[in-house]
């Protein structure tokens, strides 16, 4: 494995840009590989500190030993979803305890999945089309629109969706107040015992 492949790796696995650094010591608070001389180095940058300092002669291993150091700490992977990670994979799993990881299996069966099951999706309302996800875990329990750039959840099995949501779409959108339910969503995904995945959100 070389660097280009740990990066590519690590972007396949959701892991936020911000926790790690390659080839620069000058970020603290990050997981750091670099090259000095003939040596590789791993570490964790913690104020101005190397912790943890491990050196390697070759960057294979270095490059493994990073990788297996950043997905074992479940804080690394993204919490919070946005556009692009959509754009890699249609469908995530996980939780904020592990992380989240990509799906790559297609028209997976959910109940081969411990954690729920996050689906790109869009979304339709009048004259407005947004991109976004669905949580599935059993059934559809939330819906996370994508209102220019900034994320928006709905709470699918408790009807939770405020009059501040709703102003915040308006303000994200630039617009007066208008009928923003029914809401019709759809999604590509197909998943194994469940088929084709649409509906229509009311409140």
């Amino acid at each position: 494995m070389n660097t280009e492949e740990l990066k590519k790796r690590l972007e396949k696995e959701g892991v936020c840009p911000r926790v790690y650094s390659l080839f620069s010591d000058g970020m603290s608070e990050c997981y750091v590989l670099t090259k000095e001389g003939h040596e590789w180095h791993v570490y964790y940058a913690e104020r101005g500190e190397r912790v943890d300092l491990q050196s390697f002669k070759n960057e294979d291993d270095a490059c493994r030993c990073f990788l297996e150091i950043v997905l074992s700490d479940p804080s690394a992977r993204r919490k919070i979803f946005t556009p692009a990670d959509f754009e890699r994979s249609a469908i995530w799993t996980g939780n904020d305890k592990k992380g989240y990881r990509p799906v790559s299996e297609i028209g997976p069966f959910p109940e081969d999945y411990n954690d729920e099951l996050y689906i790109k999706s869009t979304f339709r309302t009048g004259k407005y089309v947004f991109g976004g996800y669905l949580v599935f875990a059993k059934v559809i329990c939330v819906c996370g629109l994508f209102v220019n750039g900034e994320l928006i959840k709905i709470n699918v099995r408790h009807s939770v969706f405020t009059d501040d949501n709703l102003k915040e779409v308006y303000r994200l959108l630039g617009s007066s107040p208008f009928k923003f339910f029914p809401l019709h969503y759809q999604s590509e995904v197909n998943l194994k015992g469940v088929g084709a995945i649409h509906g229509v959100l009311s409140y």
